[in-house]
């Protein structure tokens, strides 16, 4: 059984969201929440996406946009921290998240106010990228020493598509066949 390549098991460019770098962080939000219905795992299972690809018209690629990025840009500062951006807090101790009851509207506007930040502010540079024709042991190989979990596509320099550590791991199990690991099983 001969191993796919990138091409074969990643979700195409129509089909995998993305936005550009001035997109809000609100409205990343609601492409991550509309676009997980459709994108489908091989096996038919829905999920979210974990990333969105950031491309530039002009540029391309340019970053990925994780869900944690976002909750980052959209997590609202107590109200006694040092002014955003400064770095430095007005109190050297850990903030106690059970005070987050006391000021859940201030909290909330904050975050309100956050949610038109853009996309730019928080997005993560590119680490990796494979290409279409890539083995998917190529794939697995950047994946695992960069540590990510998705991995750009591209054909001649254009974004195609990403494959996603999902799409990996159920093309390793269709290379592995069942029979090849049984012995495994306690």
């Amino acid at each position: 059984m001969e191993p796919k390549r990138a091409r074969e098991i990643m979700v195409p460019l129509d089909r995998y969201p993305w936005v550009t770098p001035n997109f809000a962080l609100g409205a990343a939000i609601e492409m991550i929440e509309d676009s997980g219905y459709d994108i489908q795992c091989a096996n038919g299972r829905c999920s979210l996406p974990r990333v969105l690809l950031v491309i530039d018209p002009r540029d391309g690629l340019v970053g990925l946009l994780r869900r944690r990025d976002i909750l980052r840009g959209l997590h609202p500062a107590f109200s006694w921290d040092a002014p955003e951006g400064s770095g430095r807090r007005a109190f050297m101790v850990p903030t106690d998240p059970n005070l987050v009851e006391l000021s859940s509207d201030h909290l909330l506007r904050r975050m309100r106010s956050h949610a038109c930040r853009t996309v730019r502010e928080v997005m993560q540079p590119v680490e990796t990228t494979v290409q279409a024709d890539d083995h998917v042991f190529t794939v697995i190989e950047e994946m695992v020493a960069r540590n990510v979990s998705l991995v750009p596509v591209l054909e001649q320099g254009e974004v195609i598509g990403a494959v996603r550590t999902v799409d990996v791991l159920h093309e390793v199990a269709r290379m592995l066949g069942g029979e090849e690991y049984e012995a495994c099983r306690p």
